[in-house]
């Protein structure tokens, strides 16, 4: 976002807030785009406009390592006999309690694929970090490129299971606002040509670089609120 406000020569702001809050805020044009990993679906699109999609991402359970029989990909566990109390898979969370951000895709799903469990809401990706590793859920969803930060940085958690789903994200936008959305789009065409987006992509989620760079903006157009 802030190449695409340098991009325009704007100043952007940004207003952080509850994920579930996001799209009415763009809806009511308290802001003029939103972007935070948000899965671009039907629903959504009743109520807001989306950018052409800018990446793809699953959804992944995650939980305390010691409670997977057999933990697989990043901090995988041993190969041990499994005692009865131990997440084998995905099927193991039928009757289990399972935590999700409020107002995500994660949070429709949980409640439609298991509906025998306890699915409890959380504001904050750290609510959830925190729920988890105290044990008051027995696992929980989020997105696996984020969570492939969390668990490198975090030994006492491990995925469990498959992806449950993938979806493309974009930048949500006010079904007024369609010029934005329109110059967004011409922006993120730029980018993919001249390999500024393959270069993003390389350093944010292959390698891990999390230092941001210098990018240059005459501010001289307005201010986005994002």
């Amino acid at each position: 976002l802030k190449r695409f406000a340098a991009y325009e020569g704007k100043a952007i702001e940004f207003s952080n807030a509850d994920f579930s809050s996001l799209v009415a805020a763009v809806a009511s044009g308290k802001a003029d785009l939103i972007a935070s990993s948000i899965f671009i679906t039907d629903e959504r699109k009743k109520q807001i406009n989306f950018s052409d999609p800018y990446y793809e991402m699953g959804a992944r359970l995650f939980a305390l390592k010691q409670n997977i029989a057999d933990a697989s990909g990043i901090n995988a566990a041993p190969v041990v006999p499994p005692a009865d109390h131990k997440l084998r898979s995905v099927d193991d969370l039928k009757h289990k309690r399972i935590a999700v951000l409020l107002g995500s895709v994660h949070d429709s799903y949980a409640l439609k694929n298991f509906p025998q469990a306890e699915v409890m809401q959380y504001k904050s990706p750290s609510d959830i970090l925190l729920a988890v590793k105290s044990g008051k859920v027995d696992a929980a969803i989020y997105t696996r490129e984020t969570l492939v930060e969390i668990l490198h940085a975090d030994p006492e958690l491990a995925l469990l299971g498959d992806s449950l789903q993938n979806y493309p994200i974009g930048v949500g936008f006010n079904k007024d606002k369609d010029v934005l959305r329109e110059q967004f789009n011409a922006f993120l065409k730029t980018i993919k040509q001249d390999g500024t987006y393959d270069d993003m992509v390389s350093r944010w989620i292959k390698n891990n670089i999390t230092t941001m760079p210098h990018i240059e903006n005459s501010k001289k157009n307005g201010v986005l609120i994002a």
